[in-house]
C-alpha cells in the first residue's frame, strides 16, 4: 500500500507523465504532426516507470529490515522523475 511520501513520489511521477504527454500532444496538434507514437509512448512510460515502481512497493512485505525496498522505491522514483523532467526540457529546446 502506498502511504506518506511514497504515494506522493508516484503522484509526481504519474502528472509529470501526464505533463509529458500534454507536451507532445500540443506540439503534434501545432505542427500538425500528431501520431499514434504519442500515446504508445505514454504506454511505454507506464510500463518503464510505473509499473518498476509497483513491483517495488509490493515487495515491501518481503523485506524483513523495512528500509532496502523503501530506499530502492524512492531512488528509483528520482530516476523516473529526472527522466520524466529531462524529456520535457529536451522536447522545449
Amino acid at each position: 500500500m502506498l502511504t506518506g511520501w511514497m504515494l506522493y513520489t508516484m503522484w509526481v511521477v504519474l502528472g509529470l507523465i501526464g505533463l509529458n504527454w500534454l507536451t507532445d500532444m500540443y506540439r503534434g496538434l501545432i505542427g500538425k504532426t500528431f501520431s499514434h507514437a504519442t500515446l504508445t509512448g505514454v504506454l511505454g512510460d507506464m510500463m518503464t516507470t510505473v509499473l518498476p515502481l509497483l513491483i517495488l512497493n509490493w515487495a515491501m512485505d518481503l523485506d524483513s529490515t523495512g528500509w532496502i525496498v523503501q530506499i530502492g522505491y524512492y531512488l528509483a522514483g528520482l530516476g523516473a522523475i529526472w527522466h520524466q523532467l529531462s524529456n520535457i526540457k529536451n522536447k522545449w529546446m
